[in-house]
């Protein structure tokens, strides 16, 4: 059952993602191309259908890591700007860390909440 959910929640986030260009995603993606390759040159089975699971698994990572770096390094860049010292970029640092925590948490919960949703008003 756990399976069924997860893959229902990447298909959902695949489906309604548009950062094909985002740092994140051009990264995974060319993984996914690089393994579609391999599979393809070895002569295996379901090489598309991996490919198309593949996109959307980076299509749904990347929905919260790229907004989520931008957001987050900007606020770095601006600390490291005006940090004072060592124990200033040190501060710096463990603020990015985190930001990054929260946000990537905040987004996954909204996602989470949003496709439930769906599942109960459909």
């Amino acid at each position: 059952m756990k399976v069924v959910i997860v893959l229902s929640v990447v298909a959902l986030l695949a489906c309604e993602s548009t950062a094909d260009t985002s740092p994140c995603s051009q990264v995974c993606n060319a993984e996914c191309t690089l393994a579609a390759q391999r599979c393809n040159s070895f002569g295996l089975i379901n090489c598309d259908h991996r490919y198309s699971v593949c996109v959307a698994s980076c299509a749904a990572a990347c929905q919260c890591a790229d907004p989520c770096a931008q957001t987050c390094g900007g606020n770095l860049a601006v600390c490291k700007g005006s940090a004072k010292g060592l124990i200033g970029s040190f501060s710096c640092d463990v603020r990015f860390s985190d930001c990054e925590v929260d946000c990537k948490s905040t987004c996954l919960f909204y996602l989470y909440a949003g496709f439930v949703n769906s599942l109960l008003n459909p």
